[in-house]
């Protein structure tokens, strides 16, 4: 499908790259209406993919214990650092940064050891983008390749996706279902050729 891997740069769930998804509709098209992409805010294109990775190595979000431990993932994978304190009560400063750039590079190691990542995107740096978002990183090309198909493509009016951080995201999709007559209606989406 795609010549060049990654299509991203380093981001949330994945240092070397990756193809980031989400399964809702409206996220995505707010996504390419406001966040960090080449839409003019006036009309933004959203592709529609489907994911068929039943045999696929796959991280979920459960599995990371408390919010803590996924943020400092997100952290060390982005910023080669960790936003929460690993060792409490460790008082040896050099004891601590070795502690520190172990879990670092242990997660760094662990985001290459899977073909793909899940959880929340922090929006906060992103004023027209719902919290609520959650992403999909497909971090191996040939996991990818594999395992996602691209179903087509829509043609977006920004003027009818709201730039809101409470954006209702009723409109989840299932792994390989059709985004609803409902939601295509009322964004007044526009299929376009794949």
């Amino acid at each position: 499908m795609a010549k060049d891997w990654p299509p991203t740069g380093k981001g949330d769930l994945n240092r070397d790259g990756a193809l980031y998804l989400t399964d809702s509709f409206r996220a995505a098209a707010q996504w390419a209406c406001y966040g960090k992409s080449t839409s003019d805010g006036k009309e933004a294109g959203v592709i529609e993919f489907e994911w068929n990775g039943p045999s696929a190595k796959v991280y979920p979000y459960s599995k990371w214990g408390n919010k803590a431990d996924y943020e400092n993932y997100v952290s060390a994978v982005f910023h080669s650092t960790l936003v929460h304190n690993i060792a409490p009560d460790e008082t040896d400063r050099k004891k601590y940064m070795a502690l520190r750039k172990k879990e670092v590079d242990r997660l760094v190691d662990l985001s290459r050891e899977y073909d793909m990542f899940e959880g929340p995107m922090d929006t906060a740096q992103f004023p027209k983008i719902t919290n609520g978002f959650w992403q999909y990183a497909v971090v191996k090309k040939t996991a990818f390749e594999k395992d996602v198909k691209m179903v087509g493509g829509y043609k977006v009016d920004c003027s009818k996706i709201p730039d809101t951080k409470s954006l209702p995201l009723d409109d989840t999709q299932g792994p390989v279902a059709k985004f609803s007559n409902e939601v295509t209606k009322e964004l007044a989406l526009e299929e376009v050729e794949a």
